[in-house]
């Protein structure tokens, strides 16, 4: 597992000189997703983990297609994506193995139904990370990539990261 953390670290700090800084460049966040499911202790064992991408608006569906084709492409894991209204999220949140949040207005409300239903929840905004409303953030901060993980909300959708991904994110208690 060393070697993967070391890996893991390369993969990240190379992305970084490519990202580009408007919305942490889409592509960064989702392998950076990726490599989170990686170490996390359910969906590791998984062959294949169903993402729902849940939007607030429809005005955010060009963006949240481009999370989708990103989250679609075939490494390291296989995984099935699929957009999902705010307001439909109840109606499939129990058939995902994880969430992402894409601009949501109701954040508590979602993650209210991702710890009923034990899918991990995943967004871009530290707010809602640090306010226990979703359990990782993937964001840059002065151009490099930043992981938050939420330890509350984690034990509240049941799930544990392997050390590796805990010794590189930011905690919050």
């Amino acid at each position: 597992m060393r070697n993967g953390i070391v890996a893991f670290s390369l993969f990240v700090v190379s992305l970084s000189a490519v990202a580009q800084e408007n919305t942490a460049s889409l592509s960064l966040q989702v392998a950076i997703c990726k490599q989170i499911f990686r170490y996390d202790r359910t969906l590791t064992k998984k062959d294949t983990v169903k993402v729902a991408v849940v939007y607030g608006s429809a005005a955010d569906i060009q963006a949240v297609d481009k999370l989708i084709t990103e989250f679609q492409s075939s490494e390291p894991m296989t995984i099935l994506c699929k957009a999902v209204a705010e307001s439909d999220l109840r109606d499939v949140v129990f058939t995902q193995d994880a969430v992402y949040f894409f601009k949501l207005q109701q954040t508590q409300l979602a993650h209210d139904w991702t710890t009923r239903s034990a899918a991990l929840s995943l967004t871009d905004s530290e707010g809602v990370v640090k306010s226990g409303q979703a359990t990782v953030c993937v964001t840059l901060a002065s151009g490099k990539p930043l992981i938050l993980i939420n330890r509350t909300s984690m034990k509240r959708e049941k799930h544990e990261f392997f050390g590796e991904i805990l010794s590189l994110a930011k905690l919050i208690d």
